[in-house]
């Protein structure tokens, strides 16, 4: 039951941090245009992600089939968690459209194989509520990202928007050695 408990955490968060990533750019844009003195590309930094994300969300499924699926989630999470630090390093508007593209591929896997894991896992007298689980996770996702996304811009950098996810991970393994 506890590796459960592990593993509901771990598809919850991932799911969460991939779809907040679709929004939390939004208060963000014209802080970050006016930085990089670019106003005509800047939707290109939140198209980018989406085009990745909705791109390669079926692949992730055929990918994991392939090479396993915990194999498969550990990759989409290095790569969404990397191009995240790239994307907050950026030095360009350019740079960070890249960046945004490659980790919204790593946010698909997050997503498609979070939604996977948690229904192939979950014990079959559970099954019913994961869809109410996964409901509730995208909707308060698509809440925080816009509010989250202006917190930080406002108070310390948009930058912060992309570094910050290294948090999350981390609290949770803390909290899983404690429990």
């Amino acid at each position: 039951m506890a590796i459960l408990v592990i593993v509901f955490r771990v598809s919850v968060a991932s799911l969460l941090l991939s779809i907040i990533d679709s929004s939390v750019l939004a208060t963000s844009l014209h802080t970050i245009g006016i930085e990089f003195q670019e106003r005509s590309l800047i939707n290109w930094v939140v198209l980018a992600y989406s085009l990745g994300y909705a791109g390669f969300t079926v692949s992730s499924n055929t990918v994991s089939d392939v090479v396993g699926r915990r194999s498969a989630f550990a990759a989409s999470h290095v790569m969404f968690l990397s191009f995240s630090i790239a994307c907050g390093c950026a030095q360009h508007v350019k740079q960070l459209i890249i960046c945004r593209a490659f980790q919204g591929i790593g946010g698909s896997g997050l997503y498609a194989l979070s939604i996977l894991i948690l229904t192939q896992q979950s014990p079959p007298q559970l099954r019913q509520y994961i869809g109410s689980i996964i409901g509730i996770v995208v909707a308060g996702a698509g809440l925080l990202g816009p509010i989250l996304g202006g917190t930080f811009t406002q108070y310390v950098s948009w930058r912060w928007i992309f570094w910050i996810k290294f948090a999350a991970p981390v609290v949770d393994v803390m909290t899983t050695e404690r429990g």
